[in-house]
Formats: structure tokens, C-alpha cells, sequence
């Protein structure tokens, strides 16, 4: 079998065939492991990506089960990734990557499916555009939701950055980011000041962005750790529904 070798970035139109042929949108968790990974090619077919050891995206046009099933493995092998990183409606890596025994863990859920795509605003919550003052207040209740300042005013320049505002209190953001660059899936989320938790906010911020989006002719799409009861719960109460995950799975040899 050929050697896989290292290359700069996915090739282009086997990357387009991929996101093409999967049946959701692109996870934002996996394209930014994908970004900045390592992309390891095996002849003019195959190509995957590996992210601190983690194989996070894998594609090959051989119809072969089989033989793509030999090509994971050989890559997996290679690149010295211990696991793999598959959304459950990425049909083709899910069936190679389970071709020989392994364990799999699912940390993920994937809201793809909307079920209810209207927006009732709270009196008592003011959702307004992120601005410039905004960024020491959110900064104070991060929780590791951003890198830095810098990452928090970065969304607010780009203008996809939403305070959530009670009694002129900033009392939790969201925010609105491209998955993939050329489509118009969004990947949306929130944070709310410890304060203000159990209150319905975070459900508030995404029920907002998801209509701000779906006005805008985009597709909202969202997700959260399987570890994160909390979000999981205000993402079904601002009408989102999970019917996919986000595996691990570790080859038991």
C-alpha cells in the first residue's frame, strides 16, 4: 500500500466531494481540529486529517468497503493516531472505522433538526448587537468559552456577537460562526453569567439567533458536550432536536 505523505491542506475537490456527501452539515468542533491539523494523502483518492492524535476527518473515493476500511487503518497507523473523532451521519468513515473491533464512546450531540423555528422575546431580556464595552463584562464570566479578549472582540467587529442585557446588565452573549467557508450553515452558541443561570437565557439567546439566522436565509446548527446536561436542555428549549453524535472510537488493537 502506498505510503501516506504529509501535504499542506486537504485537496480541494476531494474535500468538496466529502462535505458534499455528507448527510448533515460540518461539525464546527471537528472543522476547526480540521483546520488545524495535519492532512495525510495516499495516492490521488485518500486523503485524512489528524488533530493531537485523532484522526477527525478521513475521505476516499474507492467504493470498495473493504479496501477503505485498509486505507483508515493504514493512515491511522501511520499518522500514530490512537482514536477517531466521526460524526454519526458520516456514514462512510462510521462503516470503516468500525470494520475491525473497537471502542466507542460517544461525547457529543449534534443538533441538526429543528422543531420549532419561532422566536417569542422576554420582556425582561433586551438582545441587542455586541459592542466594544461589552468585552470586560464578558470576559469576567468566560468560563473558557473564548481564548481571550481578543476572540471576543473579534466577534463583536464581525458583528456576530449578541448581549442578552437585563436591567442593563450583560447577562449572557451568543455568538454566530461559519462552519464552512462558501456554504451558509452557522454554527451558533451561547454563555450566560453564572448569576443568571437556570433562568431560560442560554434557550433565550439561541431561540434568538436561530431566528436571526433562518431570517437571514441561513441554516442554524448547533451542539454541545454529551458531558453538558444543562446546554443540551436549553438547546431542546429553544426548539432543536438531536438525532446525531459526535464518536470516539479507538481501535482495540
Amino acid at each position: 500500500m502506498v505510503t501516506p505523505e504529509q501535504i499542506d491542506r486537504p485537496p480541494r475537490e476531494l474535500r468538496q466531494a466529502y462535505l458534499g456527501g455528507l448527510r448533515e452539515p460540518q461539525e464546527l468542533y471537528l472543522e476547526e481540529r480540521v483546520q488545524a491539523g495535519t492532512t495525510w494523502r495516499v495516492g490521488a483518492r485518500t486523503y485524512a486529517v489528524t488533530h493531537n492524535h485523532a484522526v477527525v476527518e478521513f475521505f476516499s473515493e474507492d467504493h470498495n468497503p473493504e479496501s477503505r476500511a485498509a486505507l483508515l487503518s493504514h493512515l491511522v497507523h501511520h499518522s500514530q493516531a490512537d482514536t477517531i473523532l466521526c460524526k454519526s451521519f458520516d456514514h462512510l468513515l462510521l462503516r470503516a472505522a468500525l470494520a475491525s473491533p473497537a471502542v466507542v464512546r460517544a461525547t457529543g450531540l449534534l443538533y441538526r433538526q429543528i422543531t420549532n423555528s419561532d422566536f417569542d422575546s422576554r420582556q425582561d431580556i433586551e438582545m441587542r448587537p455586541g459592542a466594544a464595552r461589552d468585552i470586560a463584562s464578558i470576559a469576567a464570566f468566560n468560563d473558557n468559552f473564548f481564548a481571550d479578549r481578543a476572540e471576543i472582540a473579534g466577534y463583536i467587529e464581525r458583528g456576530d456577537l449578541a448581549v442578552a442585557e437585563h436591567n442593563g446588565d450583560c447577562a449572557g452573549c451568543g455568538i454566530r460562526t461559519l462552519v464552512v467557508v462558501g456554504q451558509n450553515v452557522i454554527d451558533i452558541g451561547m454563555l450566560v453569567a453564572k448569576p443568571y443561570r437556570g433562568r431560560g437565557i442560554g434557550a433565550h439567546i439561541i431561540a434568538y439567533l436561530k431566528d436571526l439566522s433562518l431570517r437571514r436565509g441561513e441554516r442554524p446548527i448547533c451542539g454541545c458536550s454529551i458531558d453538558n446536561p444543562h446546554s443540551a436542555h436549553a438547546l431542546v428549549n429553544a426548539g432543536f432536536a438531536c438525532e446525531h453524535l459526535l464518536l470516539e472510537i479507538t481501535p482495540a488493537d
